[in-house]
């Protein structure tokens, strides 16, 4: 899109909005995507525990502090205060920086835009309104730009440790026992790669089980339609660089087929 069309040569027009909506509206859905999915599963459900009266008030304290977004172009930077000096239930964030993240993700590859992340944890600054700085954005860059290598969001050791020590806690309090119960629904979004690196388990059981929409089925044949087109566009171009990228992704999908189609009327 080197200059804006001409008003008067309606293909030219087409064609530069098509350009438009496969860049600037595949960011911008991005965005709006990853806000939409994390209010959704950061908000904390009373249904979901065992409580007596007193620890139902108390439980309106359990919210998790709200997650900020650090933008440039295609690249987006999403970060959570952790401190629960302000908000009682920080782990409820972390799921929904998690579950929202795995959704996103599905939602995007099937609309044939894939996305390549790193999430971990440690010490940062918000030097200025939505700009995070320091150690924790450093190790996310580095999962993202070094050791994702193809789509999919990888889990650093810091954030591991994390959910692991917060899902082995004892029961001391409401507040453990939420941050506990939430730690492993975390972990049950996790899975191991071959490479030894958790990454988000899009297509997991679990993931099927507790936050798959009505229409997942579709998603999911969607985005794996793109994965084969990519896979056998860039054979076919002897493009080893991204072939390379697609074959653990193809493999992941066909790993992963059995878990959808058991059950289900639609075969994948």
């Amino acid at each position: 899109m080197k200059s804006l069309p001409s008003p008067e040569i309606d293909e030219d027009v087409t064609r530069f909005t098509d350009r438009v909506m496969q860049t600037y509206g595949a960011v911008k859905s991005m965005r709006s995507s990853f806000r939409t999915f994390f209010e959704s599963f950061s908000k904390s459900n009373i249904d979901e525990y065992q409580l007596n009266p007193a620890q139902r008030a108390l439980f309106e304290q359990c919210k998790s502090n709200d997650v900020k977004i650090q933008q440039f172009s295609d690249c987006i930077a999403i970060f959570l205060p952790l401190r629960d000096d302000i908000n009682k239930l920080p782990m409820r964030g972390v799921f929904g920086v998690l579950a929202a993240a795995a959704t996103t993700f599905l939602s995007c590859l099937a609309y044939g835009q894939p996305i390549r992340g790193g999430i971990d944890i440690g010490v940062a600054l918000e030097i200025d309104q939505n700009e995070i700085y320091g150690p924790a954005l450093s190790r996310a860059y580095s999962l993202e730009s070094s050791v994702a290598q193809y789509p999919r969001v990888v889990i650093g050791d810091e954030l591991f440790k994390y959910l692991k020590l917060h899902a082995n806690q004892e029961e001391k309090t409401i507040f453990s026992k939420i941050s506990k119960e939430s730690a492993r629904s975390c972990l049950e979004l996790l899975s191991i790669d071959d490479d030894g690196y958790p990454y988000i388990d899009y297509l997991g059981k679990s993931f099927k089980e507790d936050m798959a929409a009505t229409d997942s089925v579709e998603i999911i044949i969607k985005a794996y339609d793109f994965v084969l087109s990519e896979s056998k566009k860039h054979q076919s171009e002897k493009n080893p660089k991204l072939a390379f990228k697609y074959t653990p992704l193809r493999s992941y999908f066909e790993n992963r087929m059995g878990i959808w189609n058991e059950n289900n009327d639609q075969e994948i």
